[in-house]
C-alpha cells in the first residue's frame, strides 16, 4: 500500500473523513487525485446512495471522471440520471456533466456506455461548453507534454483523443454547434495552438509542431465529412481558412482549400506574421509558409505587397521573441534577433565591472543558478567551435557579434572549466553529418558550408525533407540539428527573397527584368526588405 493510501486508511480508521451531510472520504479524495490515480477500493464501501458534496457533486460524476464504469453503470442502473448536473467539478474543471468528466478523463469506453444509455451528446454546462466542444479544444494537449514521446500506441491519448471524438460524431452531435462566446468545435480544435509558441525552446519543436499540425488537420477532417461548414467565422469574422494561414499551418490550409474554402481576402499579418506574437521562425514554420504560399498561389491568389512585406519582416526574424533558448536563437540565424537577446542579456549580466554577489543580487529572478552564466557562455562558445570545426559559413556580422559576446561574458564564468569536451562531441557528429547524404554527391555537412543562395539550389535538388523529418534525426545529430536546420531555414528564406524581390526592384527602377534578377543577389535581406516598403509608400 502506497504513501496516500495509508493515510487515507489512517484517516478512515478514526473517523476524519466520515462527516456525516458534508463531503466523504471518496469526496476529499476527488479533490486530490487526477482521473488515472484514484483510490478505487474507496467504492469498495460505498451503498446505494449517490451521496453529494455541498457543490453537488456526487459519487457518480467522480465515478465518470476517474473511469470507475463498475459504480457508473451501478448508479445508473439504480436510477441516476445519466445528465446529471454538478455545480463544479473539482481541479477548477468545466466539465459539470457525467459525460463532460468521462470525457476529460480520458475514458472513451465509459463515454460510449454514457453514450449508450442515454446520455446527451450536445449537452451544454452553464459556461456554455458541451461535449464536441471540450473534445476539439483537449485533442491534441498530449503533444504539449514535454515527456511525450509519441509511441502512438492504442492506449496513447492522441489515439483516445481521437476514439472519443469519433464516439461524439458517430452519435449524431452537432457539428456546427457554437458555445456561448462563439467558437464552433473546428476553431476549437486551435485553441491550445500558440502554446507551442510559447513554449518553443525544446529541443524536439520542430517534431511536435509537425505532429499537432497533422492532428488538427486529421481532427478537421472528420468534421467536415460530417458536415462541418468549411467556410464558417468566428465571433470576430474570422474564417476558419485564415485562422489557418495564421497559425501557419500548412496541413490544415491545404485540407481547407481542398474542401471549398473561399481563399480570397486571406491575409498575411496575423497570427505568427504580426511582430507582436514575437514568433521564432524556425525550419518547420519557414517551410510552412513558403508551402501555403506556393498553394494559394496555385489556386489563383494573388498576394499584394502588403502581404510580401509582412511575409519578409517575419522571415527576416522579429526583434524581439519569446524563445528564451539561446541556442535555438543564435542557430536561427537572424542578426536582429540575435543582436537584441543577447543585447539584452549583457545588459543584464553588466559589461565586467560588477562581482558576482552584486550580479546575483540585481538578476536573482532571472539566473537561479552558478551554472546559468556559464550555460549561456557555453552556447555561443559551442556553437562557434562547430562553425570552425565544420568549415561552416556563418555571416560575417553574426560571427565578430558573438565573439564580441564572448569576450563580456568572459568576466562572469565563475570557474575554469574547459570547454575542450566540444572537440571529442563536435567532430564525429560532424563526420556523421558529412557522410549522411540528401542527394548524389550532397551531405548535410554541405548544406552547412554553402552560401544561403547555394544551399537554396541544393535543397530543390534533393528530398532533404526525408532526412530531416526522420524518427531518429534529433536524437542522432543532437545539437547539430538545431545547426543544420538553421541552415536551411536560410537557404529557404533567400531563395524565397531572391525570387520574389526583382519585381519590387523593376518598380523602383525600370531596369529590365535580367538586370533586377541580378542586382538584388548583391543586396542582403533587409535591403530587399526596405526596397519592398519603398514600393508599397511610392503606391
Amino acid at each position: 500500500m502506497d504513501l496516500f493510501n495509508c493515510v487515507f486508511q489512517g484517516l478512515m480508521e478514526d473517523g476524519r473523513l466520515m462527516e456525516d451531510g458534508g463531503p466523504t472520504r471518496i469526496h476529499h479524495a476527488a479533490r486530490t487525485c487526477g482521473s488515472t490515480d484514484f483510490p478505487d477500493y474507496l467504492f469498495d464501501d460505498v451503498c446505494d446512495e449517490n451521496h453529494g458534496d455541498e457543490k453537488g457533486v456526487t459519487y457518480f460524476h467522480i465515478a465518470c471522471y476517474t473511469g470507475n464504469a463498475k459504480v457508473v453503470r451501478k448508479f445508473i442502473d439504480l436510477g441516476v440520471d445519466v445528465n446529471l448536473r454538478c455545480d463544479k467539478y473539482y481541479h477548477d474543471s468545466a466539465a459539470r456533466t457525467p459525460l463532460l468528466l468521462a470525457l476529460e478523463g480520458r475514458h472513451a469506453p465509459l463515454v460510449k456506455f454514457l453514450l449508450k444509455r442515454g446520455a446527451d451528446v450536445d449537452i451544454t454546462t452553464e459556461d456554455g461548453y458541451f461535449p464536441l466542444n471540450v473534445a476539439c479544444r483537449n485533442i491534441a494537449n498530449p503533444i504539449l507534454d514535454d515527456s511525450d514521446e509519441f509511441s502512438f500506441s492504442s492506449d496513447h491519448p492522441i489515439r483516445i483523443d481521437l476514439k472519443i471524438l469519433r464516439l461524439l460524431m458517430k452519435n449524431n452531435c452537432d457539428v456546427n454547434k457554437k458555445s456561448r462566446d462563439g467558437e464552433s468545435p473546428m476553431f476549437s480544435l486551435f485553441h491550445n495552438a500558440t502554446s507551442l509558441q510559447s513554449r518553443q525552446c525544446l529541443h524536439t519543436l520542430t517534431n511536435k509542431e509537425a505532429a499537432y499540425d497533422k492532428m488538427i488537420a486529421k481532427s478537421l477532417d472528420m468534421l467536415l465529412k460530417h458536415g462541418a461548414d468549411v467556410n464558417e467565422k468566428n465571433s470576430q469574422g474570422v474564417t476558419l481558412l485564415q485562422k489557418a494561414v495564421n497559425l501557419l499551418n500548412y496541413e490544415a490550409v491545404k485540407l481547407l482549400v481542398e474542401n471549398g474554402a473561399n481563399i480570397h481576402n486571406i491575409q498575411f499579418n496575423e497570427g505568427y506574421l504580426n511582430p507582436d506574437s514575437r514568433a521564432l521562425r524556425n525550419r518547420y514554420k519557414t517551410q510552412s509558409i513558403l508551402a501555403i504560399i506556393e498553394l494559394l498561389k496555385s489556386k489563383g491568389y494573388k498576394i499584394t505587397k502588403d502581404h510580401y512585406a509582412s511575409i519578409f519582416n517575419f522571415l527576416i526574424g522579429f526583434e524581439c521573441v519569446n524563445n528564451l533558448n539561446l541556442f535555438d536563437i543564435v542557430t536561427s540565424g537572424s542578426l536582429q534577433t540575435i543582436h537584441h537577446t543577447i543585447g539584452l542579456m549583457n545588459i543584464k549580466l553588466g559589461t565586467g565591472t560588477h562581482n558576482l554577489e552584486h550580479y546575483r543580487e540585481k538578476h536573482e529572478e532571472l539566473f537561479h543558478t552558478d551554472y546559468c552564466v556559464p550555460l549561456y557562455y557555453h552556447f555561443i562558445r559551442g556553437y562557434l567551435e562547430f562553425i570552425e570545426a565544420g568549415q561552416m559559413y556563418i555571416d560575417r556580422d553574426i560571427k565578430n557579434f558573438l565573439l564580441e559576446s564572448l569576450r563580456r561574458l568572459n568576466y562572469f564564468i565563475l570557474d575554469n572549466h574547459s570547454v575542450n569536451h566540444y572537440k571529442t562531441y563536435v567532430v564525429p557528429l560532424i563526420k556523421k553529418s558529412s557522410k549522411t547524404m540528401i542527394s548524389d554527391g550532397v551531405s548535410l555537412l554541405d548544406l552547412c558550408t554553402s552560401r544561403p543562395e547555394k544551399v537554396f539550389k541544393l535543397l530543390n535538388e534533393s528530398n532533404y525533407k526525408s532526412v530531416m523529418n526522420a524518427e531518429l534525426y534529433k536524437s542522432n545529430f543532437k545539437f547539430m540539428a538545431d545547426i543544420i536546420d538553421g541552415h536551411v531555414t536560410k537557404g529557404l528564406i533567400r531563395g524565397f527573397f531572391l525570387t520574389m524581390s526583382p519585381e519590387f526592384l523593376h518598380r523602383l527602377t525600370n531596369l529590365p527584368d535580367l538586370c533586377c534578377i541580378n542586382i538584388v543577389k548583391y543586396l542582403k535581406n533587409e535591403d530587399l526588405l526596405s526596397m519592398c516598403k519603398s514600393v508599397i509608400c511610392k503606391a
